[in-house]
């Protein structure tokens, strides 16, 4: 189960909310995307595929995001982040990118000691 929100500032363009969407829809796995109204317009025909946690997958738009993204995925290791095409942190995301890490958080070795990481910190908890 993969959970998805971009806070309540982030103004994400309806292009790159339906690449989002769509990198989604390719990992064929299930998501909870918890979204503000003015976005769900984009979202048509993916209501009926989102499925109703831990790990956290960053793509950071603004503001503390960044620094939320870089302490999740480098500091603590309970997540990854997706890196945009361009590699700088404020650029544009392909489908293909997102439909990649989705697959490597949680199928792939990367993914494998996040999950690792959150039940340790489970246990600390």
């Amino acid at each position: 189960m993969l959970y998805v929100a971009f806070g309540t500032q982030a103004d994400i363009s309806a292009e790159q909310i339906q690449e989002i969407a769509k990198g989604l829809e390719l990992s064929n796995t299930c998501f909870l995307w918890v979204t503000r109204q003015n976005v769900i317009e984009h979202l048509a025909g993916l209501e009926d595929d989102i499925c109703a946690k831990v790990p956290i997958l960053a793509l950071p738009f603004m503001a503390e995001q960044h620094l939320n993204a870089r302490m999740v995925t480098e500091e603590i290791g309970v997540g990854l982040r997706i890196m945009p095409r361009n590699g700088f942190v404020r650029g544009f995301v392909e489908a293909e990118e997102v439909e990649k890490m989705v697959r490597e958080l949680l199928e792939g070795e990367k993914g494998e000691m996040v999950r690792k990481n959150w039940e340790k910190m489970q246990r600390k908890l």
